[in-house]
């Protein structure tokens, strides 16, 4: 029974008799390049969150940010939307009595 290389079992053409060793250790390499390009990539999210939270810290010590004033601003938006969400609840209902009457109309005709 013919043996299969790693080479053509990775779907390369077979080359001039490279050893096992040399296709496993090319394979790690890669495993390891891909890990590498995955922690870059990870490093400059890090590095763009990192800028941004230094920039505001520069801003809240400066004064141009009050942490204060944006934690009362943001239980006022909250509250806000409680509020229109329970507004939002009752106008469906009406139109849902709306669209139940319009029915009831049209059955009639």
């Amino acid at each position: 029974m013919p043996t299969v290389s790693n080479a053509e079992a990775d779907g390369r053409a077979p080359t001039a008799a490279v050893p096992d060793e040399f296709v496993r250790l090319e394979r790690a390499v890669r495993r390891l390049l891909d890990e590498v390009a995955g922690y870059r990539a990870r490093a400059q999210v890090a590095e763009r969150k990192a800028s941004e939270l230094e920039h505001t810290l520069r801003d809240v010590n400066s004064g141009a940010l009050d942490p204060l004033k944006l934690k009362d601003g943001l239980k006022k938006l909250e509250e806000e939307n409680r509020e229109l969400r329970r507004r939002m609840v009752q106008a469906q209902d009406r139109i849902r009595r709306l669209v139940a009457r319009f029915d009831f109309l049209g059955e009639d005709l």
